[in-house]
């Protein structure tokens, strides 16, 4: 295993603390218990939080049953979407300061069961539980800070592409989960009754027009665009050079940090290459079926370098409001982050040359020369 990226102490919780007994009993099952002696403790206790997690979530339930609320009532979702590593981080966290859009945070996305009756009793306990950096860029973590709602789909026990961080040697994991058409109808319906079940949950316990960033999402936007009509959508692309190198080291360290088995770190070059083909497909197939002004595309590297101008064009497009009262705290937020020093990558030649090949259709529609 690299040494930049080892597995946590357990009392740096696995994303799979938040599952109940029945869905990390059938994550376990499907692969066949197959977890190496080193993650024993870790399984362990997972099942221990995940009992925790049934028993919680059937009391608060009974005890305090709340009103379910129709998230399409909360205004037309935004959506960040892009694929992973192009900058949707950074949209979403800038987005966020915005008080009117309601975000899924760390905790709601880890723990998505018990949420409204736990929050703000448990969140303040549990900081030993998450490390305060992202594994793969040093990026900062927080129970508060907004979370990418495919963690609690996996958490709910809902089929994931996520899941393969899991058992990474038994992946890819639900394959088909990314872009949903392909599966039986009533495969699809129970997609949606979970994801929209944890939106209503969202909004009920804390009202505003969603917020939502997944890269996974943008494989699903006839799903989406069917369940909100009106719904908003920000893409982001950047330089292929830097997206591959950045997702080969996310998923490394998503392997070795999340995972019960030691990965096979050889098989990871061919999937980003081949998962960042078929999503710009899916772009390129699906981005139609949304109203122009209601998309709206932007390259990570223009973005960065005026994110102000950016955010201002975006509320105007969407229209979202005036932004004079949120630009202080775009401003702080950029300048929290700029000591921030990504990581360095360096391509040989042979892979610049795939990459070449491989992603033509995208550097062509883009106009990125490498």
């Amino acid at each position: 295993m690299p040494d930049e990226f080892r597995r946590p102490a357990w009392n740096e919780a696995a994303i799979w603390m938040g599952m109940t007994l029945p869905a990390i009993g059938r994550m376990f099952w499907r692969n066949r218990f197959r977890i190496r002696p080193a993650c024993w403790l870790d399984a362990t206790i997972d099942l221990l939080f995940a009992g925790g997690n049934s028993l919680v979530a059937e009391t608060c339930q009974c005890v305090s049953p709340r009103k379910s609320v129709d998230p399409q009532q909360a205004g037309a979702p935004v959506f960040v979407v892009g694929h992973w590593r192009t900058g949707t981080t950074l949209m979403h966290e800038l987005l966020a300061v915005d008080p009117q859009l309601r975000f899924p945070n760390c905790y709601e996305c880890f723990l998505p069961h018990h949420f409204p009756w736990t929050e703000k009793a448990v969140a303040p306990c549990l900081g030993f539980a998450l490390p305060a950096q992202r594994p793969p860029d040093a990026m900062r973590l927080g129970w508060d800070l907004p979370q990418e709602d495919e963690f609690a789909l996996c958490n709910l026990g809902v089929p994931s592409p996520y899941l393969t961080m899991a058992f990474p040697n038994h992946g890819p994991a639900n394959d088909a989960y990314y872009e949903l058409d392909g599966l039986p109808d009533s495969a699809q319906q129970a997609w949606r009754r979970a994801w929209t079940g944890f939106l209503s949950r969202l909004v009920s316990f804390r009202p505003g027009r969603l917020l939502l960033k997944s890269p996974t999402h943008t494989f699903r936007i006839p799903t989406l665009v069917s369940l909100f009509p009106d719904a908003r959508f920000v893409y982001l692309v950047r330089d292929p050079r830097e997206v591959y190198s950045s997702t080969v080291r996310l998923w490394r360290s998503m392997y070795s940090v999340h995972g019960y088995q030691r990965a096979d770190e050889s098989k990871i070059p061919e999937q980003v290459i081949d998962t960042f083909s078929r999503l710009h497909e899916r772009v390129r197939a699906t981005r139609g079926m949304v109203v122009a002004d209601r998309w709206f595309e932007v390259r990570y590297e223009q973005f960065v370098r005026a994110p102000m101008d950016h955010l201002r064009e975006i509320y105007a497009r969407f229209g979202l409001g005036e932004t004079e009262l949120l630009e202080p705290d775009w401003r702080q937020n950029l300048e929290s982050r700029r000591n921030y020093q990504p990581n360095q990558h360096r391509l040989a030649d042979h892979d610049l040359a795939k990459l070449r090949e491989r992603w033509k259709d995208f550097l062509e529609a883009y106009d990125y020369s490498i």
